[in-house]
């Protein structure tokens, strides 16, 4: 038996954990009350799937459940939810290296067995190691029981917090003569099962870091574009309730002067700085990303025209006070501009249009400024 690390039961919703106070993750399925209907894990289902390919099995495409009735303290439903005929994963192997055998047992020694039970080769060469081949004849999922507490010239007690716990029982065929090379099988699978976390965990990083750059500018660290779009998306006022989301379109006054002037390496590291000025300012529930260029946007959510103009004041005042920042005369232009809605969502063209305008009166009257849009 493998007991699988799903964060639910295999049949019910209650955290599988080990430990704890007796009987405090339990539920009517966990339970077998009267009326409960187990429902199955999808992680549950997976993980044994996942079980089934790192011991070269076949993975059935339908599958189904088994009531096996019997009676004992510990099984509170009298039966337990298994699987009978029609098993998950059938037909793998699992190869034992000869290193780990006995000399005599190894191929050329006294008591080498060099075929199974029913006259099959089992010696299996790759790569130039050779293995001894057991075969797995299923696995399937079943859940676990509780757990009985005997305590010795007293009661006996029943925690049922392991009730339901998600497990997979292995079965192989009768390839296996001794409790020796039992052993070394259980340690082969424990070894493929921790090398096969080993990769999924290496998959779920990567994985997350592949969204994270999807999601992010790699030059600035704030969010990129896509991700900006996507979030305008997530705003949405409070039902029934009238709804405000600020913005602020940036843009680095003559930044191409910069990179002409001290370099396009140089530039980037004026960006960069921006970037950090932008996050010092902004509040806890604001997204700032980069827009384009030399071009930054901060979504501002309940934020009035008021609040907005605040931020922008912060932030021209973070960046007067920068020594990097204004040793190369760096300074911002910044349009700003709030809308207000009971809608579903905000109109977010609308508003990115009324940023832009803001910015392109900022520029106009002189740069190193914000501008509140106003309606004419």
């Amino acid at each position: 038996h493998t007991q699988l690390l799903t964060k639910t039961k295999a049949f019910c919703a209650c955290e599988n954990r080990y430990g704890g106070m007796p009987d405090t993750r339990v539920c009517p399925v966990c339970l077998g009350l009267p009326g409960a209907m187990p429902r199955i894990s999808k992680g549950y289902v997976e993980l044994g799937a996942v079980a089934g390919q790192a011991l070269n099995c076949q993975i059935a495409r339908f599958t189904k459940f088994d009531r096996k009735h019997y009676f004992y303290p510990d099984l509170a439903k009298g039966y337990q939810i298994t699987q009978y005929d029609i098993p998950l994963c059938t037909n793998g192997y699992v190869d034992l290296p000869f290193r780990s055998f006995p000399k005599d047992e190894q191929p050329g020694g006294a008591k080498c067995r060099d075929k199974n039970f029913i006259g099959e080769n089992c010696i299996i060469e790759t790569e130039g190691n050779k293995y001894r081949r057991v075969r797995v004849e299923r696995i399937h999922l079943e859940e676990d029981v509780g757990k009985s507490l005997h305590l010795q010239g007293a009661h006996s007690y029943i925690d049922y917090n392991r009730c339901g716990t998600p497990l997979i029982e292995i079965v192989t065929k009768p390839d296996m003569t001794s409790p020796e090379e039992a052993a070394l099988f259980m340690q082969t699978v424990q070894e493929n099962e921790k090398r096969l976390n080993q990769q999924n965990y290496e998959l779920l990083r990567l994985n997350k870091q592949i969204l994270r750059d999807a999601e992010m500018d790699f030059l600035t660290q704030l969010a990129n574009r896509r991700y900006i779009d996507q979030a305008f998306l997530r705003f949405t006022p409070p039902e029934g309730v009238t709804g405000t989301l600020g913005l602020l379109l940036i843009d680095v006054d003559f930044f191409k002067r910069i990179n002409d002037t001290y370099g396009h390496q140089e530039g980037d590291l004026v960006l960069k700085q921006v970037a950090s000025c932008i996050s010092a300012i902004i509040r806890g529930g604001d997204i700032a990303g980069r827009y384009g260029g030399d071009e930054f946007i901060v979504l501002l959510p309940t934020a009035d025209v008021h609040a907005i103009a605040a931020v922008a004041k912060r932030l021209q005042d973070k960046i007067h006070a920068d020594d990097m920042l204004t040793a190369r005369n760096v300074t911002l232009s910044i349009g700003c501009a709030s809308q207000t809605s009971t809608q579903t969502t905000y109109d977010s063209k609308q508003l990115l249009k009324q940023a832009d305008d803001a910015l392109y009166h900022a520029k106009e009257n002189g740069r190193n400024q914000f501008v509140v849009y106003k309606e004419e």
